[in-house]
């Protein structure tokens, strides 16, 4: 093993050999929640397409509206549910554990997303996807506390990185998942009478296999709390009243949270313009239906899967923000390329060469997550991370659901190409602004080889 900032550098078998039963509970915890996830966020969009776009209009508390910019409205309302909790929900992490917040989180998604599928009411479908919003940021949020609470230095960036491969992986089977039950549902209720489906047979026919899909990803959100209640508490919860925790009345690093809560908020932007719809776009662009998209989302998760098993050595060979920084700015060139693309191939090319670039950017892009993530939760005290997670989550989730809405509106004008070029200004300045604001910061000197920190300036 070679030295690293004077730790350990270990491989993955050595790493995984130390990791504690409650952090390979999580991995297992996390795969299940992210493969109920997968086929929800392969589905739901189009499931909502196909309920109201043969419509042609979508009237929600008396505002007629383009069914296209009502899409954005419901997954962006999620991601700002999500992120208006973050802060509670870190909040109530700390008050009653960590399991609890599992524990709520699951059961939140599950009701909220049967309930989702016996209405088509525009209201009704808008308010459970706050609701489900609110469930997962109990999950987001107590995560990373989680694993660093679980975990030591030495292994602490191979724990990171596996709960993201673990991630991607699991979507890539969610993936496959969803384009098999969306598959099989379509030919076995062609020509059915939808009654026979009670509550789940109500019109149009054609989203009823999307529906049936849906429905049955909700078994993955059942079984997802095998291992929580496996798990031991790993924190001793603190009675700190919640007003203290929106003032950060006993934070003592309130100026790195908040930069690491403008960071995610640049970085939510930037990717909420774009991916929440990129379903919707591709069917309306180059007649992607959702079997076609079904298998690029698995292709653009083993890349990322792939690539992340890298982010130990990059770490160990750059330091965390010179990974960060080059990871983020490195995507650029592919978002502005994703954005072009229809104008450039004839139709037939266009789709591979698109489907090509976002494989490409989802590889490059996403290696610098776990880095990210772990960095956050080394800054602060161990007493801080949960609201430092929470700040950063509501940012992430707050942004992320603004730039869905303006994603929304650019796709309903037909001017997306604007998402990736906005997008790709937004992933430049997260990048230099990280090295900027913690080229020189403890933690990301400790993380960088001796021959690297001979050389920062």
């Amino acid at each position: 093993m070679a030295a690293r900032g004077g730790q350990p550098h270990l491989s993955y078998r050595e790493a995984m050999r130390r990791f504690t039963r409650n952090a390979r509970l999580y991995l297992v915890y996390e795969s299940l929640s992210e493969i109920n996830g997968t086929i929800y966020t392969v589905a739901f969009a189009l499931y909502l397409a196909a309920v109201f776009v043969p419509e042609g209009q979508v009237t929600l508390l008396g505002t007629t509206m383009n069914p296209l910019v009502y899409i954005g409205i419901v997954i962006g309302a999620g991601g700002l549910a999500h992120g208006f909790n973050s802060i509670p929900s870190g909040f109530l992490g700390d008050r009653f554990g960590r399991k609890k917040s599992f524990i709520t989180a699951s059961i939140i998604g599950v009701v909220a997303a049967a309930l989702t599928l016996v209405t088509r009411d525009p209201v009704a479908l808008l308010l459970l996807s706050i609701v489900n919003g609110i469930g997962e940021s109990f999950h987001g949020v107590v995560g990373g506390p989680f694993l660093m609470e679980n975990s030591s230095e030495a292994e602490r960036t191979h724990l990171f990185t596996l709960s993201s491969v673990f991630d991607t992986v699991s979507s890539v089977f969610g993936a496959i998942v969803a384009a098999g039950l969306i598959l099989f549902f379509a030919g076995w209720t062609a020509g059915m009478n939808p009654a026979v489906f009670g509550p789940l047979g109500f019109p149009p026919e054609s989203a009823l296999p999307l529906r049936l899909a849906l429905f049955l990803a909700a078994p993955f959100g059942v079984i997802e709390l095998v291992p929580i209640f496996f798990m031991k508490e790993s924190y001793a919860p603190e009675r700190v009243p919640l007003r203290d925790v929106f003032l950060m009345r006993r934070a003592e690093n309130k100026k790195t949270i908040g930069v690491l809560f403008s960071l995610s908020a640049l970085y939510a932007m930037g990717i909420g313009l774009y991916f929440p719809l990129l379903a919707v776009y591709l069917s309306d662009s180059f007649d992607a239906d959702a079997v076609s998209y079904s298998p690029l989302i698995a292709v653009n998760s083993l890349a990322i899967a792939g690539a992340a098993l890298a982010v130990p050595l990059l770490v160990h060979r750059l330091g965390k923000v010179r990974s960060i920084a080059f990871l983020r700015v490195g995507s650029v060139p592919i978002l502005l390329g994703m954005g072009v693309v229809p104008g450039l191939f004839p139709a037939g090319a266009a789709y591979l060469v698109f489907a090509a670039l976002f494989v490409m950017r989802g590889a490059v892009a996403n290696m610098a997550g776990p880095i990210t993530g772990q960095f956050a939760m080394e800054s602060v005290r161990a007493n801080e991370r949960a609201t430092t997670a929470g700040f950063t989550h509501f940012a992430f989730d707050f942004l992320f659901g603004i730039g869905t809405l303006v994603g929304g509106l650019l796709l309903a004008m037909g001017g997306f190409w604007i998402a990736f070029v906005l997008a790709g200004l937004l992933y430049a300045l997260h990048g230099v602004l990280w090295y900027v604001w913690f080229g020189n910061h403890p933690v990301d000197v400790a993380s960088r080889t001796p021959s690297t920190m001979g050389g920062n300036g």
